[in-house]
């Protein structure tokens, strides 16, 4: 993002292709067949970047739209009210089964530091994972000293975390992968919280 000539400019430059997939013809077996594959330099590739960079541009664009925007009271209301009460969801689409995830405390610290890690510009790139987002709340002194002497349960913390903003409508799945987006409508929904809490709460 830069001023080019008085004039705000979004740019996404992709240095690495495979970090990325692309859905195209490959030799598997003998057989040629159609499936998503780490993207290469090839020009024929050309359009798969002009989408995935447009698509960059265009979260970002959505995020800075709702920078330092004062909530709207009747929405933000709601808003609250939704993520502060217990949700129930199905475990998957193909069972009936619920499981029931808590409600987020939005005068907690600890909430906010979540939110504000989620909203991570750099995850606007190619979303995150889980050992993303852990890795930000490290840097965030979200875990205690005891906790950080065991790996393995940072980990399972991390996917108890997601599985929540996931339950809660903030962020969803990429089909066949362990990445995750901030959902569109969401992305308002945590700038408001975290504009509320800076203007209007002195708590931490």
């Amino acid at each position: 993002m830069y001023d080019k000539y008085s004039v705000l400019r979004i740019e996404t430059t992709i240095n690495k292709p495979k970090a990325f997939k692309i859905f195209k013809e490959v030799t598997r077996k003998g057989q040629q067949v159609q499936e998503w594959v780490p993207m290469g330099k090839g020009i024929s590739n050309t359009y798969r970047y002009a989408e995935i960079s447009c698509s960059c541009n265009n979260r970002l664009l959505e995020q800075l739209s709702n920078a330092n925007d004062e909530p709207k009271t009747v929405e933000f209301n709601k808003t609250i009210e939704k993520l502060s009460n217990p949700v129930e969801t199905k475990l998957s689409k193909k069972s009936d089964n619920k499981r029931k995830f808590g409600k987020f405390n939005l005068l907690r610290n600890d909430t906010c530091v979540i939110l504000n890690s989620i909203f991570n510009g750099s995850f606007l790139i190619n979303g995150f994972q889980n050992k993303d987002l852990k890795s930000c709340l490290i840097k965030e002194n979200f875990f205690t000293q005891a906790e950080l002497k065991f790996p393995d349960k940072i980990t399972a913390k991390v996917s108890r975390i997601i599985a929540k903003l996931r339950a809660h409508k903030l962020v969803y799945k990429i089909a066949n992968s362990f990445k995750y987006y901030i959902i569109k409508s969401a992305s308002n929904t945590i700038s408001e919280l975290l504009t509320f809490k800076k203007l209007y709460l002195k708590t931490t």
